[in-house]
């Protein structure tokens, strides 16, 4: 990923769909004990290569409520967000 270190990236792996869930938080906010709004990251590119369906059928964001382009990969898949700002939660459904 092109993500910088401060955002944390999780993935699972969702037992009853097969889906596949990547969590993004946003901790450019945080410092020490203050908080501030975070800075908004634009346009990042993920790859995924472990633990994705395949063929993945349609990636989703749920903080933007839209689909995302994506393009399968030989081992994987890739998927770009236009805007990471504090949450994200990215659903890969096979």
């Amino acid at each position: 990923t092109d993500l910088p270190p401060q955002v944390e990236v999780t993935v699972h792996t969702q037992p009853s769909s097969g889906a596949t869930l990547v969590h993004f938080v946003n901790g450019s906010g945080h410092q020490d004990r203050s908080y501030f709004e975070p800075a908004p990251f634009l346009e990042r590119t993920v790859t995924l290569h472990r633990g994705v369906p395949t063929p993945v059928r349609r990636v989703w964001s749920a903080a933007l409520d839209r689909e995302l382009p994506f393009e399968q990969t030989g081992d994987g898949v890739r998927f770009s967000l236009p805007s990471i700002e504090l949450l994200d939660l990215v659903v890969l459904q096979p």
